[in-house]
């Protein structure tokens, strides 16, 4: 995220997974890293409108894991390499975790 008048990074990011397994294994094998020199953290996202609830409660996994839409995949782990270029592209904003 970036300060709309400055440019400047905010410090912080979201980024969103296909299934809570790959977010909790990203959010697990990511927390304490370093990017460009700082440690980050990584968490779920706030939901709006609440007072202070993140996403990735047991109600959430709960509605997720009884989807028939819903896509099984396997969780990706190789984070610093990334997916295959021929790999489909998925866009679900419903597991947002925040990089900090």
């Amino acid at each position: 995220m970036t300060d709309p008048d400055t440019g400047n990074s905010r410090g912080f990011g979201f980024i969103s997974y296909d299934s809570f397994e790959a977010s909790d294994a990203a959010i697990e094998a990511m927390t304490g890293q370093y990017l460009c020199n700082r440690q980050i953290t990584v968490s779920y996202a706030y939901k709006k409108d609440t007072k202070g609830e993140r996403h990735g409660t047991p109600a959430e996994r709960l509605l997720a894991a009884t989807n028939p839409t819903a896509q099984k995949s396997r969780p990706h782990t190789l984070f610093a390499t990334g997916p295959p270029s021929n790999a489909p592209h998925v866009n679900d904003a419903s597991h947002n975790y925040l990089l900090r």
